[in-house]
């Protein structure tokens, strides 16, 4: 998923985005979120947080697919849901 955004960023803000080479040079408002996306730790807890973190990073960043995001928003959102609502180990 952290390419796909990355990609979709660069893209927006006009820089060559092939495998989200020119990722570093996108203003620091942009990249904070993907900053968020980062996993910090295994812990399941911290998992679902930055899982909940790259799909909001991935829906800000997919105004050039618009019918895409919204078809896909749902899944991403019970993707992450069903994630909190499994039992830590």
């Amino acid at each position: 998923m952290c390419s796909g955004w990355r990609i979709l960023a660069c893209r927006r803000h006009g820089l060559e985005g092939a495998h989200g080479r020119r990722f570093d040079d996108l203003p620091a408002e942009v990249l904070q979120p993907f900053a968020d996306a980062l996993v910090r730790s295994l812990e399941p807890q911290e998992l679902r947080r930055a899982l909940r973190c790259a799909i909001s990073a991935l829906q800000r960043e997919s105004t050039e697919t618009p019918d895409l995001a919204v078809a896909v928003e749902a899944q991403l959102r019970e993707l992450a849901e069903s994630s909190a609502s499994q039992p830590s180990r």
